[in-house]
């Protein structure tokens, strides 16, 4: 027991740290003009798929970690309509045989978040609106966290939106569905 509880404390923490972005940087700093619609990840183990209106930036990627943002921002001239303005990270970590995912309690005690609200849990993916600082004072702190089990990896996300924006309203968990269902059926496919 004391070891599964080790065990699922790092995920816990790994996930949190790996998206996360940097505190008081600018997320759009510096992004590229040949954004990604989908990237191979995890020695090609995982195919991240933006959700619908996003895309990759390049130069964050690397093979446990991605930074996304609506397509025009990062200069690609379609793909954006109707996306919200938003801010995601990315993370992937190998899932431990059998391990169950972390709660939304779980992740916010980790990451010294504020307390986890409108929950939605499947047996895949735990998605939930929580408290946090920004990784840029032009975002809200209210943001949007998700775990969900791709493959044989476990995959966190994180995405931050203007104060009072879209990002931050119950539509940025639908973005996160929407991410989580892209990537683990293209990853799937192979």
């Amino acid at each position: 027991m004391t070891t599964w509880s080790f065990k699922r404390g790092v995920a816990v923490l790994a996930l949190l740290a790996l998206s996360a972005c940097e505190e008081g940087s600018d997320p759009f700093a510096g992004l590229s003009k040949a954004p990604l619609t989908q990237a191979r990840m995890m020695q090609g183990a995982v195919t991240l798929v933006p959700p619908q209106g996003f895309c990759i930036d390049p130069k964050t990627l690397n093979q446990s970690f991605a930074l996304m943002a609506r397509c025009d921002v990062m200069g690609a001239d379609t793909g954006s309509a109707g996306a919200p303005l938003g801010v995601m990270t990315v993370s992937f970590t190998k899932a431990a045989s059998g391990a169950a995912l972390p709660s939304a309690t779980d992740i916010t005690a980790a990451g010294s978040f504020g307390e986890p609200e409108s929950l939605r849990r499947r047996d895949d993916r735990v998605i939930f609106r929580t408290t946090g600082v920004p990784p840029s004072s032009d975002l809200d702190s209210r943001h949007w966290r998700a775990v969900a089990r791709v493959g044989t990896y476990l995959m966190g996300a994180a995405l931050f939106g203007p104060e009072g924006q879209r990002a931050v309203t119950g539509e940025g968990a639908e973005v996160l569905e929407d991410l989580i269902r892209r990537t683990a059926a293209k990853t799937e496919e192979g």
